[in-house]
């Protein structure tokens, strides 16, 4: 195992970052597409959050992974998303107070994680907690990883975050003690 590099049920930690990442971008597709969203095109996979947007998201843990799923995007972006969950005009949603944008977001991560759940394990094992809003990055240990998938729909970049680590116990669903070394 490369040194620096944690492990989760044997497989490398960045393994199952990207995998996680694969699953949840193509997850956003489909959501957008379920949202009526302009056509999503996948630009880029970075390793950094975005410092400088808001955006909600939601832990999947099981005996191996302790994770969270996110959607990041700015403002405007949060806005178009909401207009086209709930069926507005954008001059609509520009009526609504930040709370409510938030509640929005806070759903799209909720059901971001369904999808994810579902086409990660077939819907058994990982568990959902409940979705945060955030308006700057979350902050998290060392032996925790992030990735990050950027995606444009119409004229509008999300972030799509995956941040994973070893359970809390440190045990994988082998027993071993895992590794952040």
């Amino acid at each position: 195992m490369l040194q620096g590099a944690s492990s989760i049920g044997g497989r490398r930690l960045p393994t199952v970052i990207q995998e996680w990442l694969e699953v949840t971008t193509k997850a956003f597709t489909k959501l957008s597409e379920d949202f009526e969203l302009p056509e999503c095109t996948h630009i880029e996979s970075v390793g950094d959050i975005p410092r400088n947007q808001p955006g909600a998201y939601i832990s999947l843990t099981n005996e191996e992974h302790a994770g969270l799923v996110g959607v990041l995007t700015t403002d405007q972006g949060q806005k178009a998303l909401t207009a086209n969950m709930l069926g507005m005009e954008l001059e609509e949603v520009a009526e609504l107070d930040e709370g409510e944008i938030a509640d929005c977001m806070r759903e799209v991560a909720n059901i971001l994680a369904g999808m994810v759940k579902s086409l990660l394990t077939g819907g058994e094992d990982l568990k959902l907690g409940l979705p945060v809003y955030s308006l700057s990055p979350l902050q998290y240990g060392s032996s925790v990883r992030s990735e990050v998938a950027k995606v444009r729909a119409g004229e509008h970049t999300f972030a799509i975050v995956i941040i994973l680590g070893p359970t809390k116990s440190g045990v994988g669903a082998a027993g071993r003690k895992e590794s952040a070394a």
